[in-house]
C-alpha cells in the first residue's frame, strides 16, 4: 500500500522540494523515501544546485561522492553554490584532494563558502594552492562564473598577500569575506583585490604590518563597491603607524558607489583615515572600538578627534547619512552635540557606551536636551537606540529628551 507521499504528483513534489533550502545530503535522505521519490529528485536538476559538504577524514570519500553525484543529478548548465566546512584532522593530502575537485568543477561555481575548524592544519592555502593548479595548467582562470567567496580561518593564519592572487584567480567576484587571517604585506591589498565587479568586502582581519592609507587605497581599487566591513581583530605592532607615513594624502579620493561602511578595531589607529575619503553615495556609517567592546586593558578611545575627523569626511563627501552607529568611544556633551547638528537626514542613530562608566560626563544627553528646546534636532530621526552598561540614569535622560527631538 503506497504512503500519502507515494501519491502527491511528480510536479508537486519538486515545487515542495524547491521552496525549501535542501541541500545535497538532505536531498539523499529523501531519495531514499520511495523508488519514485528517487526518481523525481534526481531527474531534477535544479534541487541539486546547493552543495553542502562536512569534511572529515573519515567521511573524505563519501562526501566527494556525493559531490560527484550532485554534479551528475544538476546537469550540464546550472551554477552551482559549494559550502565546505572542513576538520581539524583533515590532512593535506586530503585537503589537496579536495582542491583538485574544486578546480575540475570550476566554471560551473557561483558560491564558494568555506570554514576551516580552528586548529586547521596552516598548509591548507586555499587561494594559492587553486592558482598553482591554474598556472600549472597554461590555461586562463577558469572560474569565470564565481561571484562569491567567503572563507573563514580560525586560527589566524598568516596570509601573505604579495602572493595571494584574488583578483587573477576569481576577476568576477562580487561578494568577498575574509576571516580570521593575519595578514603580512598589506600595502599589496589593493593589487590583490583589484576586483570591477566587487560589491561587498568584508575582512575581519589582524595585520602584522600595513599601509599608511589602506581604507583610501583599497577602495580605489574597488570602484563598484557598496558596502565595506572593515575589522581589525588584534592590536597593531608598533611598528605599525596607520596616519604618518613616507607618503601623504593630498586630495580625497572620490568612491561614488560606496553606501556602507563599517570600521571596527581600534579606532585610534583608524580614525585619520577617514579626511581621505569622500563618498558622495554614503548612507550607512557604523563606527566600533573593538577594544573597549571586547573589555581588554585598552581603553576606550576618546573621541574629540574621531568626531573631527567623521565631520570632515562627511563634509567633503556631502551626503546623505541615514544610519549612523558609534559604538565605545569616550564623548563630551560638546562632541555629541557637534555630531548630531550636522544629521540633517538622518532616520536612525545607534550610540553604545560599554566599559568606560569613569570617562563619560554626568549629563552625556544635557546640551543636546538644552539644544532641543528650540530648534529641532535630527529632524529626519524615526530611530534611536542607545546601549550602555553604565548608570541607568543616561537611559531616563534620554527617553526625557526623545519627546523633543
Amino acid at each position: 500500500m503506497h504512503s500519502p507521499l507515494e501519491s502527491l504528483p511528480s510536479e508537486l513534489i519538486v515545487r515542495i522540494l524547491s521552496a525549501g533550502e535542501h541541500h545535497a545530503i538532505r536531498l539523499l535522505e529523501l531519495a531514499m523515501v520511495s523508488d519514485r521519490f528517487r526518481t523525481v529528485i534526481t531527474g531534477t536538476p535544479s534541487l541539486w544546485t546547493n552543495i553542502v559538504l562536512f569534511i572529515s577524514p573519515e567521511n573524505l570519500d563519501v562526501m566527494l561522492a556525493v559531490l560527484d553525484l550532485a554534479l551528475i543529478c544538476s546537469g550540464p548548465v546550472l551554477l552551482l553554490d559549494l559550502t565546505m566546512e572542513i576538520d581539524l584532522n583533515t590532512t593535506s593530502f586530503q585537503f589537496n584532494q579536495i582542491l583538485l575537485r574544486v578546480y575540475e568543477m570550476a566554471p560551473r561555481l557561483r558560491t564558494i563558502e568555506i570554514l576551516f575548524d580552528t586548529q586547521a592544519n596552516s598548509d591548507m592555502d586555499f587561494v594559492r594552492k587553486l592558482h598553482w593548479m591554474v598556472e600549472d595548467s597554461g590555461q586562463d582562470t577558469p572560474f569565470v562564473n564565481l561571484e562569491k567567496l567567503v572563507l573563514i580561518v580560525g586560527n589566524d593564519r598568516v596570509v601573505d598577500f604579495a602572493d595571494y592572487p584574488v583578483s587573477v584567480l576569481f576577476p568576477n567576484l562580487k561578494i568577498l569575506s575574509l576571516v580570521g587571517i593575519t595578514i603580512r604585506s598589506a600595502h599589496h591589498i589593493p593589487a590583490r583585490l583589484a576586483l570591477p565587479h566587487l560589491e561587498r568586502l568584508d575582512m575581519l582581519v589582524s595585520f602584522d604590518s600595513t599601509s599608511p592609507f589602506i581604507l583610501r587605497d583599497l577602495l580605489a581599487s574597488v570602484p563598484a563597491l557598496r558596502t565595506l566591513v572593515f575589522a581589525m581583530t588584534t592590536d597593531l605592532p608598533s611598528t605599525v603607524t596607520f596616519t604618518h607615513g613616507t607618503r601623504e594624502a593630498t586630495s580625497p579620493m572620490v568612491h561614488q558607489s560606496l553606501q556602507t561602511l563599517k570600521i571596527q578595531g581600534r579606532l585610534e589607529d583608524l580614525h585619520g583615515q577617514l579626511p581621505t575619503l569622500c563618498l558622495p553615495s554614503l548612507q550607512s556609517l557604523h563606527l566600533s572600538d573593538l577594544y573597549a567592546q571586547l573589555g581588554g586593558a585598552y581603553v576606550a578611545y576618546r573621541g574629540g578627534r574621531l568626531v573631527d575627523n567623521v565631520l570632515e569626511m562627511l563634509a567633503q563627501s556631502k551626503c546623505e547619512l541615514k544610519e549612523f552607529a558609534f559604538e565605545n568611544c569616550w564623548l563630551k556633551n560638546e562632541d555629541l552635540l557637534r555630531l548630531l547638528l550636522t544629521f540633517q537626514h538622518l532616520t536612525s542613530f545607534t550610540l553604545s557606551l560599554r566599559n568606560v562608566v569613569s570617562l563619560h560626563d554626568d549629563s552625556l544627553f544635557g546640551m543636546l536636551f538644552e539644544r532641543s528646546q528650540f530648534e529641532r534636532v535630527l529632524p529626519s530621526l524615526r530611530k534611536l537606540v542607545v546601549s550602555t552598561d553604565w548608570i541607568s540614569a543616561i537611559l531616563e535622560e534620554c527617553l526625557e529628551a526623545l519627546t523633543l527631538i
